[in-house]
């Protein structure tokens, strides 16, 4: 089965005014730290996690909450994370995802949140948060 947040932060990290803005830095969960392969603090990044949701149990598609966390240095720069992510959501066309399942048929990513900003005290960072959803069959696509 298709695992539906791989697929969200594959589609994430093929979007290239994204990526400009925060690299490789999108993932499930934060990787602020001094160690290698560790992202160094008050760099801007992306996490994204699900939240709870309905699942279809009569259509094999997973209608997935996500929450989305922009980290950044200031409320300003979460902020600009954050409007960057929603053009990508406003932007959105059905489309295939490579996953480690094989490729995935995203249906929808849509904002479902407008956002709020927080300090996160673990990282000494801004963040935005706010909620998307993301629709994606259950069986990889041929």
């Amino acid at each position: 089965m298709i695992d539906p947040l791989e697929t969200a932060i594959a589609y994430l990290k093929s979007q290239a005014g994204l990526t400009a803005l925060v690299g490789e830095r999108i993932a499930s969960k934060a990787h602020y730290g001094t160690g290698t392969g560790e992202w160094a603090q008050g760099a801007s990044s992306v996490v994204v996690t699900p939240s709870e949701w309905l699942p279809n149990i009569y259509v094999p598609i997973q209608p997935t909450r996500l929450a989305v966390r922009c980290y950044a240095d200031g409320q300003p720069e979460a902020m600009a994370l954050w409007r960057e992510i929603v053009e990508v959501s406003r932007a959105f066309r059905r489309c295939k995802v490579q996953t480690s399942e094989g490729l995935a048929l995203l249906h929808s990513f849509v904002q479902a949140s407008t956002p709020s900003l927080g300090y996160d005290p673990d990282v000494q960072m801004d963040v935005c948060l706010a909620f998307f959803t993301a629709t994606v069959s259950e069986q990889p696509v041929q």
